[in-house]
């Protein structure tokens, strides 16, 4: 379902992908993406979510908006959002995806770069300025928001997965590093 730019705005289009058949289209205004919430597919906008049938295009009702968020981070979510709360981009929280209404929210002593989720335990990366100032890795219980545990100096991280049980993660410098969970 790529994104065509007409000039004007943007044409969203879905294909069968076994034959590549178009099935619908719609235009949009500006930039948008799809997300997906535990198996719910989502119509994103830069300030509008919306459920979306992938079948035929049709949009349901547009979410209520979450609370005030920092747009400087850019890892936010509906799910998980950086408030506007404190100037160190230090407060995390989850919003219910359907009502907008804050679960939780927590501070973490650093500023965060990247996060992680691994079933109940959210990880969190950071640190306090730029690349080389030093950075931490934070667990939050995903289910209530309590700030489990705070660990570092490490690396920078500039991205990261999980395989095969350990977390693999790039650094700003190119290094390849390894966390056991």
């Amino acid at each position: 379902m790529p994104n065509e730019s007409d000039g004007v705005g943007y044409v969203v289009v879905a294909y069968k992908p076994d034959d590549l058949v178009e099935t619908w289209r719609f235009r949009q205004a500006g930039a948008a993406s799809f997300v997906s919430y535990d198996g719910v597919p989502y119509f994103e906008t830069l300030s509008s979510l919306f459920p979306i049938d992938l079948a035929t295009g049709a949009r349901g009702s547009e979410l209520p908006p979450t609370g005030p968020v920092d747009s400087i981070w850019g890892g936010s979510t509906r799910e998980l959002e950086s408030t506007d709360d404190l100037a160190a981009h230090s407060r995390l929280r989850r919003n219910d995806i359907k009502s907008g209404k804050s679960l939780w929210s927590t501070d973490v002593p650093f500023e965060v770069f990247n996060t992680l989720r691994d079933g109940d335990t959210l990880y969190v990366t950071g640190g306090t300025g730029l690349e080389n100032d030093p950075h931490y890795v934070a667990t939050i219980d995903w289910r209530v928001g309590t700030l489990k545990k705070v660990v570092g100096p490490i690396p920078f991280i500039f991205q990261w997965g999980k395989v095969r049980g350990s977390f693999v993660a790039t650094t700003w410098d190119d290094r390849l590093i390894c966390l056991k969970p």
